[in-house]
């Protein structure tokens, strides 16, 4: 707490909170209210650093005000107290700065800080996703030396030229609104104080300047770079002592020029944890820009995904981040990313108003740059924009080249494309050409307007077609693009489906999705939408797409849900009925998953209708396979193993392709096996789980459809986790984790990464503690997606390591919250077990009160369902928790027992055999425990 007055020495400065009163050199100084709780705030901050963002939330309590209202009233401070009393430390915040006495520091006088400009060093702190060039140009900026930053549009040229001039007191000249060469000498002389005047003004200047040291920053040569070369020529020749920095898209070409080219900022990987997203300067940039602007933006995991992906769409580009970043507050992560990619020109628009016009917009960047080439090279540039990225020069030509552009003269704008940063160009044999994303929708667009784009892409597909079937085809998205532009839907459509089976055939799920979606949309415009022989195209095409969007974003996800709905209003006609099953099956399913009860069971009676029309045995056994996917989960152990079993027994192998391309997207005996052993395992059947188990092994080594495989697996670990072997779960998801994530499966990758955080936090000698976040983690990017069915069981696991762990006040938090969705969602079957784990926290907590009414609680529920190992789990708890406080060990452990046969083995088993007294006492442990 603050003390009422807070004194310095001498009279300098005094503070009074009571009196809301300041006085400098004993004089009353006037200061706002807000300004005075900012002095305030920084006084107690000592000369520790205060983050702007920090600032606003203490100064401005439970209001969102803007970043400029902080600004206003640090200039108030200085007005009022001078400018030394706040040091600025640039994209980081504000310190106090008064002596060691305790006085103001006076600022410096005149001659040292010329003298500290003159040095030609760097600050320690750089800027943000800048280190390293920051230190590069630490090393490069010695007298007598130019170094040019060099880069695209977008790129971050000037931002970090203009730092490296406030940080060196260095004259920045700005030459973006300068045509007339003849003015570089006269603007350079005035900034730097030296008389240019006569009749040869650069002559003069480089004369007046022979003695000086210190240095030069020109931002945004590329238009005028012969003559700033021959400037800074003239400039370091006669004044040794300085050094110049310029920016340019395309180097200078001097002897004594050191060129540091910037590249985009760093990217993480497109599967990044939050961890790793946050140390990306790209992201850091991202969230930064945002959280200028609202302040109550933060990365967590239910967003990082989003902006981890909308960073690598904008290939971390500065400029781009930044305009992007500015969308956030106003539409939000998923619309900003919906809008890059229908409408990128619009969305990157809308730069600050003081920004110079080529920041205004991504495209007014792109458009300075590409203005500033000859016609050739912006017809080449342009050509260039149709080509999938790393391309050959033999593509480069088919695009680029005709009747007034030969091969040579393709080659030349290429080299000068390179130069001016337009183009990278890839070491590799033969040598390839990228365009960032970026440039290439904007060459496109600019194609676009020429009229121009379906000649070129036509000309281009057929090239690579003609070397495709000569060499086997290596790139059918490419030409299914190509062929699109070129207005040949048809060959579009085929070239889509020969990637999304070759993405299949990989198990890249996410590609899969991506090219059955593109190739649906060609099937919905016309011409194609106007065949009738494309119904029935389109309605498998759905189907198929429906099952791998269940995988990659989940049967709770909107879009599952629509796919199904079109399928289901286009399968009217009596020929496409077995479709209509499909879609109608998976829509209960996916309705079930959005917790939309009274839509599913809407949907049961036509579905029953057609499976009694239609007398498929595979669509009996998909009606069985709904009823043990769901029932099990509602604390229904018996019917749920018995449709387990009863599927099994109807399963065909032979048919199991055409179940895992339309239900569900996996293999009914791989599930039916799977669903046994669980629910064997939850009767207390444990020679029962462990035959069905193996059945699940051996269905798992003959299926070779990985999604059904990764679901198998996931029993395989459940069944550790029931079993308390820690070894099992990591073995399994350890193995599937990194299978998901290849393949594509977000709502499966992030389930097994819960699994296998559990098992490291369970780990018997080297217990992971930080493995309890990353199940937290997982759980929130889970929650992301739309998930909810199913998740309770999930969120036990959590609070099962947070009980682990110790953490008690956390665990009981989330254990309250999981207690209600799973009443809410009516997943009774992890009730038990959740009590279970509640009580142990109870218990830790030294609440033996709640932990044994938890208990008794656990016991009572799992014995309504019959799930015989939950209750002996409860039961066990319990008579241990009241022999430690020297109880009886009451009726529910003999209960419990009383489900299990004597040939049963398990862990839990063992361990209450041991707490019963010997057969002779019985009598006497009875009358203790009524």
């Amino acid at each position: 707490m603050h003390e009422d007055t807070q004194s310095f020495d001498a009279g300098h400065l005094r503070l009074s909170r009571r009196q809301r009163q300041a006085w400098l050199g004993g004089a009353p100084v006037k200061l706002g209210g807000r300004a005075f709780d900012l002095l305030c705030v920084l006084v107690d901050q000592g000369d520790a650093l205060l983050h702007k963002h920090e600032l606003l939330d203490r100064v401005w309590p439970h209001l969102v005000v803007e970043e400029n209202n902080l600004h206003t009233q640090i200039k108030a401070l200085r007005q009022a107290l001078g400018a030394s009393v706040l040091a600025t430390v640039p994209g980081r915040g504000y310190r106090f700065t008064p002596q060691r006495d305790g006085a103001l520091a006076p600022a410096a006088p005149p001659a040292v800080a010329a003298a500290a400009a003159a040095a030609p060093t760097l600050p320690s702190i750089p800027l943000l996703g800048r280190d390293a060039d920051a230190a590069a140009l630490r090393e490069r900026l010695r007298p007598g030396c130019c170094v040019t930053l060099a880069g695209p549009a977008g790129v971050g040229k000037t931002a970090l030229a203009q730092w490296v001039a406030a940080e060196t007191a260095a004259p920045l000249i700005d030459l973006m609104p300068v045509q007339d060469a003849a003015l570089l000498p006269g603007l350079v002389g005035q900034s730097l104080g030296v008389s240019t005047a006569g009749p040869a003004p650069l002559r003069a200047l480089a004369q007046g300047l022979r003695d000086r040291a210190g240095g030069l920053v020109i931002d945004n040569a590329e238009h005028l770079v012969a003559d700033v070369a021959a400037l800074v020529q003239a400039v370091l020749a006669d004044a040794p002592g300085l050094w110049v920095l310029v920016t340019s898209q395309v180097p200078l070409h001097l002897g004594r020029e050191s060129v540091l080219r910037l590249a985009p900022l760093p990217l993480p990987a497109a599967d990044a944890n939050l961890r790793v997203a946050a140390a990306s300067p790209a992201v850091q940039l991202f969230v930064d820009t945002v959280r200028r602007l609202d302040r109550r933006f933060e990365l967590g995991s239910p967003n990082v995904d989003a902006v981890v992906r909308l960073c690598r769409d904008l290939d971390g580009l500065p400029l781009a981040l930044r305009l992007a970043a500015a969308r956030v507050p106003l539409l939000g992560l998923q619309a900003v990313l919906a809008q890059l990619q229908s409408q990128p020109a619009r969305l990157l628009a809308g730069g600050p108003r003081d920004a110079a016009p080529r920041h205004a917009s991504l495209h007014a960047a792109l458009d300075w740059s590409v203005n500033l080439l000859a016609p050739s090279e912006q017809a080449v540039l342009a050509r260039l924009g149709v080509l999938p990225g790393p391309f050959t020069l033999e593509l480069a030509a088919a695009a680029a080249a005709d009747a007034s552009l030969d091969e040579w003269s393709v080659v030349e704008a290429l080299a000068t494309l390179v130069d001016r940063s337009l183009l990278e160009v890839h070491d590799t044999e033969p040598v390839r050409y990228l365009l960032l994303d970026s440039v290439r929708t904007h060459a496109r667009s600019r194609l676009g307007t020429t009229g121009q784009l379906a000649t070129v892409c036509g000309r281009v597909a057929d090239l690579m077609q003609q070397r495709f079937r000569a060499e086997g085809e290596r790139n059918p998205v490419a030409l299914a693009r190509l062929c699109a532009d070129a207005g040949r839907p048809a060959e579009a459509l085929d070239h889509w489906l020969r990637a999304a089976d070759r993405a299949a055939d990989a198990s890249r799920l996410g590609e899969v999705e991506h090219h059955l979606t593109q190739a649906l949309e060609l099937l919905r415009r016309p011409p194609l939408a106007d065949d009738p022989g494309r119904l029935r195209q389109r309605v498998d095409l759905l189907l198929r797409l429906g099952s791998i969007v269940g995988l990659t974003r989940g049967l709770a996800a909107d879009v599952t849900d629509a796919v199904y709905l079109e399928v289901q209003e286009l399968t009217r006609a009596p020929d496409l009925a077995e479709a209509r099953f499909i879609a109608l099956f998976n829509r209960t399913f996916t309705t079930t998953m959005r917790l939309r009860s009274e839509v599913a069971e809407s949907l049961l009676p036509e579905l029953a209708d057609l499976a009694q029309r239609l007398d498929d045995p595979r669509l009996h056994l998909q009606h069985e396979h709904a009823v043990y996917s769901t029932v099990m989960l509602y604390g229904q152990l018996e019917a749920s193993l018995a449709a387990a079993e009863s599927g099994y027994r109807r399963y065909r192998p032979a048919d199991s392709a055409w179940h895992c391309r339309h239900f569900a997207g996996h293999d009914p005996g791989v599930c039916a096996a799977g669903h046994a052993t669980l629910s064997a395992w939850l009767l207390g059947r444990f020679g029962q789980a462990q035959q069905w188990s193996q059945v699940l092994v051996q269905q798992l080594q003959v299926c070779d459809h990985p999604p059904s495989r990764i679901i198998g697996g996931s029993v395989k670990a459940w069944l550790g986790v029931f079993e308390r072997d820690v070894d099992t779960v990591r073995r399994w998801a350890g193995e599937w984790h990194q299978t998901c994530r290849r393949a594509g499966m977000p709502a499966w990758t992030h389930n097994y990464a819960m699994l296998e955080a559990w098992a490291e936090a369970h780990h018997p000698t080297a217990p992971d503690a930080s493995a309890v976040d990353r199940i937290g983690e997982a759980y929130a990017r889970a929650l992301a997606l739309g998930t909810r069915f199913r998740m309770p069981s999930y969120h036990t696991l959590w609070v099962d390591a947070l009980l682990t762990h110790g953490r008690v006040d956390e665990g009981l938090q989330q254990a309250e919250a999981c207690l209600q969705a799973t009443r809410a969602q009516r997943e009774v079957m992890v009730l038990p077990w959740l009590l279970v784990v509640r009580a142990g926290l109870h218990r830790l907590g030294g609440d033996l009160r709640q932990a044994a009414a938890d208990l008794q609680a656990a016991w009572r529920e799992a014995r309504m369902m019959r799930a015989s190992a939950l209750e002996l789990r409860a039961a066990l708890a319990l008579a241990q928790l009241r022999l430690q406080q020297g109880e009886p060990i009451g009726a529910e452990l003999p209960a419990a027992l009383q489900a299990f046969g004597p040939d049963e083995r398990a862990a839990d088993l063992d361990a209450a055999r041991t707490l019963l007294p010997p057969p002779g006492r019985a009598a006497t442990h009875a009358r203790h425990t009524r």
